[in-house]
């Protein structure tokens, strides 16, 4: 590895660390209290007219997502769960009345640009080369022929 890709990939592990902390901050006290301070939010979601308990799946989303950004090979698919309930969050407030949703369109942004960095990171992996050497090619002749 070169020196500039692997100062690229430690700037690459602190900003994905960086952004799930600041996820984690954001959105785990809220994902939590779904469950500790349940009627609450029961309320709030009949209140959107959405169904009461779908606060208990949102909340779990929440918790387990936000947790899969701090195991690297997994950050990507936490952060795009987040991604979705993000996106969700936002249009069920300005559906009811919120003009500009910021938190969530902020959490949301930052979600897609831990995506983009931990999958670049940890996604990519050692993947073999798909070109055919003559041994390769000598065995696909030979299954075209039992065709």
């Amino acid at each position: 590895m070169s020196e500039e890709s692997t100062s690229s990939a430690k700037i690459s592990d602190v900003l994905g660390w960086a952004g799930a902390l600041a996820v984690a901050y954001f959105v785990l006290p809220p994902g939590l209290a779904k469950f500790t301070d349940a009627s609450a939010w029961v309320a709030r979601f009949e209140g959107w007219s959405l169904p009461g308990p779908m606060s208990y799946l949102i909340g779990a989303v929440e918790v387990v997502a936000v947790l899969l950004l701090f195991v690297p090979q997994f950050a990507a698919v936490g952060a795009g769960a987040l991604f979705v309930v993000m996106l969700g969050a936002a249009g069920t407030l300005m559906l009811n009345g919120v003009t500009f949703p910021t938190l969530p369109l902020g959490v949301a942004a930052l979600c897609a640009a831990i995506a983009v960095v931990r999958r670049g990171r940890f996604g990519a992996g050692d993947r073999k080369s798909t070109r055919l050497n003559s041994s390769h090619q000598i065995i696909s002749y030979a299954v075209f022929c039992l065709k």
